[in-house]
């Protein structure tokens, strides 16, 4: 990937050039505004789904802090 202004329409020893990569399950381009924007949208998506699986769970205030803290925050 090539990161910044680097000039694409030269391939070093055949590889080819890509904008957008997927390592580790985060999501990078050669835009730094781009690639945390990606990659926080997918991170908060699935706290989001997250939190609507205990949504229907009957805990009080408490349980509900504490299931914050211990697995949607970690």
């Amino acid at each position: 990937m090539a990161a910044g202004s680097w000039d694409t329409t030269v391939n070093m020893m055949d590889i080819p050039y890509c904008t957008e990569m997927t390592i580790l399950g985060y999501q990078f381009s050669s835009a730094v505004g781009q690639s945390g924007k990606s990659s926080w949208t997918r991170v908060t998506g699935q706290v989001r789904a997250m939190a609507r699986e205990v949504c229907g769970r009957d805990l009080c205030l408490t349980q509900r802090i504490q299931y914050v803290h211990a697995f949607l925050l970690t």
